[in-house]
C-alpha cells in the first residue's frame, strides 16, 4: 500500500503531498492491519483450542457417564444374580426341610404301626440301646409257654424215638430221652400252662431232635 501511494505521488509531483507524512500514515495503517490480523489469528486459534478442549471435556463426560451407566448395570445384574442365588438356596433349604419332615413322618408312621401291631409291648417299654423289657407277668407267661412247648416237643420226640427200631446205640438214646430230670421239668412246666397251648412247630421239633 505504501509503495502504491509512493508511485502515485511520483506520478503527480505537483500535487503537493507530504511524502514522509504519507509514508508514516501508510506504515501505521499497515502495522495496525498486521496487528489486527495477528490478533484475529490468535483469537481464532484460541477459539479453536477452546472448542477442542470443550469437545474433549464433552467426550470425557460422555465416556464417564457411559462407564457409570455400565457399572450401574453390572451392579444391578450382580444384585439380581445374588437374589436369584438366594432364592435357589431358599428353595433347596425348603426342599431339605420338607424331606426331613417326610422322613420323620414315615419313621413315626412305622413306629406307630409297629406299636399297634404289638399291643402287649407298648412303645413306652422300648429303651434306646436295649431289648424290649417286658413286665414280670409277661416274662413269667412267656417263660411258661416256651417251657411247656419245649416239654411237649420233648415228649413227642421221645415217642418218635421209642417207635424207631433200636440199634446198638438205642440204649443210650433211650437213657437220654428218659432222663428223670427232664421228665420232672416237663411235668412241672406242663402243670403251669393249660393243655390248650399251641403245638410246637416243626422247627422246634427239629431243633430238639438235633440237640437230643
Amino acid at each position: 500500500e505504501a509503495l502504491r501511494l509512493v508511485d502515485s505521488v511520483l506520478e503527480e509531483p505537483a500535487s503537493g503531498l507530504d511524502l514522509p507524512a504519507l509514508l508514516k500514515a501508510c506504515w501505521e495503517r499497515a502495522t495496525a492491519e498486521a496487528k489486527a490480523l495477528k490478533l484475529a489469528k490468535e483469537k481464532a486459534a484460541k477459539e479453536e483450542r477452546l472448542a477442542e478442549e470443550k469437545l474433549l471435556k464433552e467426550e470425557r463426560r460422555v465416556a464417564k457417564e457411559a462407564a457409570e451407566a455400565e457399572a450401574a448395570q453390572r451392579k444391578k445384574e450382580r444384585e439380581a444374580e445374588e437374589e436369584r442365588q438366594k432364592a435357589v438356596r431358599a428353595e433347596e433349604d425348603a426342599n431339605i426341610e420338607a424331606a426331613k419332615k417326610e422322613v420323620a413322618r414315615v419313621a413315626a408312621e412305622k413306629r406307630r404301626r409297629a406299636s399297634s401291631s404289638e399291643p402287649s409291648f407298648p412303645a413306652s417299654e422300648f429303651k434306646p440301646g436295649t431289648l424290649l423289657e417286658a413286665t414280670a407277668a409277661e416274662q413269667s407267661i412267656a417263660t411258661n409257654i416256651s417251657s411247656h412247648r419245649l416239654g411237649r416237643a420233648a415228649s413227642r420226640a421221645s415217642n418218635i424215638r421209642a417207635s424207631k427200631p433200636q440199634d446198638d446205640g438205642g440204649d443210650v438214646e433211650l437213657m437220654e430221652v428218659e432222663n428223670p430230670a427232664a421228665i420232672r421239668a416237663r411235668k412241672a412246666q406242663a402243670a403251669l400252662v393249660p393243655e390248650t397251648a399251641a403245638e410246637p412247630t416243626q422247627a422246634e421239633m427239629d431243633s430238639l431232635l438235633s440237640t437230643q
